[in-house]
């Protein structure tokens, strides 16, 4: 369990904030579209800068926030989106989903094994919110590893930002 004593953010606030945020990140410029391979899937180069997709991350959120509340619907919201995308361990996305082609480590089993977790899970747990202290921490760890650093405590982290009680962890 985590509690911060500063502020968590909701709706509009929370919009406003990640936008901020991915267009401080991003130098107010989103980074040039990645290179294909000959079947349309991205590659990385050494000079390949990380693509950041405020949509992704809030779609992210929101689809982890749905399987906290209902997970059993949840489940068979994703069972219908994805139980055909599979071919072996290449997963190509629904196009409300951007209809990118992913290869994945695991395949069509990784989805069993979600939705197996969902129809399990009890659900009604409180919605997440993005809390700015948090975000910050793990972008300075982000950062420190991109450096070739070992990323700093996630204690100190959480220190300089705010006060925190309980316990965290990555």
């Amino acid at each position: 369990d985590f509690a911060y004593s500063g502020n968590a953010l909701g709706g509009e606030e929370y919009t406003t904030f990640a936008k901020e945020t991915t267009e401080a990140a991003s130098g107010g410029s989103m980074p040039a579209e990645a290179a294909k391979d000959g079947e349309g899937r991205s590659v990385a180069s050494e000079d390949a800068q990380p693509e950041l997709n405020l949509d992704l991350g809030l779609a992210v959120i929101e689809h982890v926030n749905k399987a906290r509340k209902e997970p059993e619907n949840h489940a068979d919201t994703l069972e219908a989106a994805l139980s055909d995308a599979y071919e072996g361990k290449h997963l190509t996305c629904p196009p409300s989903w951007g209809g990118k082609k992913l290869v994945t480590a695991e395949g069509v089993g990784a989805l069993r094994d979600l939705l197996k977790a969902l129809r399990e899970a009890t659900g009604n747990l409180p919605t997440l919110r993005l809390v700015a202290a948090l975000n910050d921490a793990a972008q300075q760890a982000a950062e420190e590893l991109a450096a070739g650093k070992q990323p700093t405590d996630l204690t100190t982290r959480l220190s300089s930002r705010g006060t925190f009680s309980g316990s965290a962890g990555e």
